[in-house]
């Protein structure tokens, strides 16, 4: 005799299943997925595919600017965000992550019409900074604009008594150049700059209204390096790589130097299994 429909969904539905926006950009979301699966691995104990949890992402790109429409009037992301997470619940997810920080600004309103589980990728960033770095009491940040100026990270590591140091002005622009320059595909040394690519670097900066006056044309690479090594001159140990372009041009494989890098993706990620974890056996218990 075949299981009634309600009898299928329950032996279906024993997992929980990881939902995550993206697009912002989509290489960052790739990395985020990229770290669920590492984190699975070394928490689940996997051997097998069928052992991770169930992903399904919405890597959206036609999100707007998040930086315009945070500190200059542009078109906001909201409802674009609320209508990636409606789908994504409608497709069964229960854990819902977003793969930028500057759209952490959204994260109240994004929760309030959903039923998912939302983990909060900047306050699980200063909850791991305060049980593993505790003995630091400044960190520095390389973020977008908006990031910064609504006080994203300030808020979070407030709780626990921790100053966020910014960078001066100029820093600030390279690394808004920075971000932007690995968004179109500038991670490494791989692609070096070269007359025909500096020019395209040259052109999307014209295009952004934080650096349109930006003549200096520099390897995303270099400038991520030279503001780290501003807050090393400060006599900062620790930075957090607050925008989720960034890890993947710097990150601990790829860095020698002295400064401890924090993670925002990689954190997430972590937290996300780790939640996931600890809802699988409540969900296997519900009739």
């Amino acid at each position: 005799m075949n299981n009634p429909p309600n009898k299928i969904k329950s032996l279906i539905k024993i997992r929980p299943i990881i939902a995550l926006t993206g697009g912002a950009g989509p290489d960052a979301a790739i990395d985020l997925q990229m770290k669920l699966s590492c984190a699975m691995k070394e928490k689940l104990n996997i051997s097998f595919d069928q052992e991770h949890y169930r992903v399904i992402i919405d890597n959206n790109t036609d999100l707007p600017n998040r930086d315009e429409a945070l500190l200059s009037n542009g078109p906001s992301p909201l409802l674009t965000y609320m209508d990636s997470a409606k789908k994504l619940e409608e497709m069964g997810g229960d854990i819902l992550i977003i793969a930028c920080n500057t759209a952490h600004a959204y994260f109240d309103d994004i929760q309030k019409i959903t039923g998912m589980k939302m983990i909060n990728m900047i306050e699980e960033t200063a909850s791991f900074f305060h049980h593993h770095h505790n003995r630091i009491k400044k960190v520095g940040l390389l973020s977008t604009s908006a990031t910064l100026q609504k006080g994203l990270y300030h808020e979070a590591f407030d709780k626990y008594k921790v100053e966020v140091v910014i960078l001066d002005s100029v820093h600030q622009n390279n690394i808004i150049q920075a971000i932007y320059g690995i968004k179109a595909g500038f991670i490494d040394n791989k692609q070096p700059l070269n007359t025909m690519n500096k020019n395209k670097l040259y052109n999307i900066y014209k295009r952004i209204a934080e650096i349109k006056s930006a003549t200096a044309v520099k390897h995303p690479k270099h400038l991520l390096l030279s503001a780290i090594k501003y807050f090393e001159q400060q006599g900062i140990e620790a930075v957090i790589l607050g925008c989720t372009e960034i890890p993947l041009a710097l990150n601990r494989k790829t860095y020698a130097g002295g400064c401890i890098l924090i993670d925002p993706t990689e954190i997430l990620a972590n937290a996300t299994v780790d939640y996931a974890i600890s809802i699988e056996s409540k969900m296997q218990k519900v009739p």
